[in-house]
């Protein structure tokens, strides 16, 4: 799986040059090491040539615009004179249809062809060795994962008594992984000095690192190292040291990774902008609160951070613990044919829990059974559970509330994750919970309905004291 790892992945949301903060910029610009590299190819014989072609460069788990040029009306095209780091690099024509390069300063020229949609099923390296490595590599796992999947195929339907096939269906998925393995020795070995081999080694020191620790991790990469940042091994590295440690650890981890790359301003932005976004879409919310308030509030937020990061910020202050929640929004009671507000929930009892799922999400559903029973437990004077449907559709709506027996109001405004009520609580993942007062001022965000129990029941002893 190494090849299909360190590969920049395709869906990271892209974000214009000018929203990004000038250090960032200047970081993108980069020093000029060695030659300058020139980028160019032709689309050949396509039925629809796109008007502009893009140059994104991997920073971490990001990809940032670097550079773009028009396509002519014979299919040519030419970016120039480029001054980049080596590593990994998306070529494109849209926000979806991309290309994986491995650029840098080792080549002097990278000529592409492509002949057909989608480009990464379409594409010839005409120059450049770094390339024809890489692609040659990409041919061979695309090969191997559709043999791996004729193998699944069979297994499936292969008789569970039928101990004589399945041994051999076992060995032939063992034969074809060796043969991978293989061929990936063979074309690092014909590149020992590129770029690709460097990425192919780190992710095996990676990968053999995992398992002895953080110590080990910590010889293992440097997380200073743009080489390693040019690719998402950047990314999965600072995962493994989270996979590492202990969660009551977190905290100290992220300090520790930031405190060691300070110096060095992509490598500590790109990883502050992951371990926010990472917290901030699965919490535990008071750890993306400390991440927040030292490294973008506080006294040790070394580089500022860009508009998007901003953004993100300022929709976790918005929902974070003791915000107050939008009275008036409404909520739709497709299931009644009727709609209330927020303010009229949560000013009837002491506490008020919304639980937020989907009918797709398999851990919303493994939360409902506890959560129709606090709901079915609670005194009505002190709390009431709510349901928050992300659907789309009302008949799937439907079939949920009925074979899972919730009792309880539900309310959907069938607009899913970009509806007006997800956007207002900034929902990024499901299942998640809000414990509102009859103030509207959120007092926790659980991470399930266990928690939401301990978190109710400290709140109402506080009460009590009162």
């Amino acid at each position: 799986m190494v090849g299909v790892l360190f590969f920049p992945p395709g869906n990271t949301p892209l974000h214009p040059v000018e929203q990004r903060t000038l250090f960032l910029v200047l970081s993108l610009t980069l020093m000029t090491v060695g030659h300058a590299q020139r980028v160019r190819g032709v689309f050949k014989s396509m039925p629809h040539t796109p008007d502009t072609v893009h140059l994104l460069a991997t920073i971490g788990g990001d990809l940032q615009p670097v550079a773009q040029a028009r396509i002519h009306a014979n299919g040519n095209f030419d970016l120039g004179k480029l001054d980049l780091e080596a590593g990994f690099y998306k070529l494109g024509i849209n926000d979806t249809d991309h290309v994986d390069l491995i650029l840098g300063p080792n080549e002097r020229f990278v000529d592409l062809e492509f002949f057909g949609y989608p480009l990464q099923e379409h594409i010839t390296v005409k120059r450049s060795a770094e390339n024809q490595a890489l692609w040659s590599y990409k041919t061979i796992s695309r090969s191997h994962q559709q043999a791996m999947a004729g193998v699944r195929a069979e297994r499936a339907a292969t008789d569970p008594a039928d101990t004589a096939l399945l041994t051999a269906l076992d060995r032939r998925a063992g034969q074809l992984d060796e043969g991978k393995a293989r061929e990936r020795q063979r074309i690092a070995s014909e590149h020992p000095d590129s770029y690709f081999t460097y990425a192919l080694t780190r992710d095996a020191a990676l990968m053999e690192a995992l398992p002895k620790g953080w110590y080990a991790l910590k010889s293992a990469v440097d997380l200073s190292d743009h080489r390693l940042l040019r690719s998402n091994l950047h990314a999965k590295a600072v995962m493994a040291f989270l996979r590492s440690s202990p969660p009551e650890q977190y905290a100290a981890t992220c300090d520790s990774l930031l405190s060691w790359t300070a110096s060095d301003s992509m490598a500590w932005c790109a990883i502050r902008t992951q371990l926010i976004t990472l917290f901030h879409s699965y919490g535990p919310d008071l750890l993306a609160e400390h991440l927040v308030d030292t490294y973008i509030a506080g006294p040790q937020a070394h580089y500022p951070a860009d508009e998007h990061l901003e953004r993100m910020v300022q929709e976790r202050l918005r929902v974070s613990i003791g915000a107050q929640v939008p009275v008036d929004l409404e909520l739709p009671r497709p299931l009644h044919g009727d709609t209330m507000t927020v303010g009229a929930l949560y000013a009837a009892q002491d506490h008020l829990l919304l639980f937020f799922f989907s009918s797709t999400c398999g851990h919303c559903h493994d939360e409902m059974p506890a959560v129709r029973a606090l709901a079915a437990e609670a005194d009505p004077l002190e709390l009431a559970v709510v349901g928050v449907s992300l659907d789309e559709d009302l008949v799937a709506l439907r079939g949920t509330v009925q074979e899972e027996r919730l009792d309880l109001p539900i309310v959907c405004d069938l607009g899913g994750w970009g509806g007006p009520v997800a956007k207002a609580f900034a929902i990024t993942a499901t299942p998640a919970f809000f414990v509102i007062d009859r103030t509207g001022v959120i007092r926790a965000k659980p991470f399930d309905t266990q928690e939401a129990r301990m978190e109710l029941q400290r709140l109402r002893e506080g009460l009590k004291t009162r």
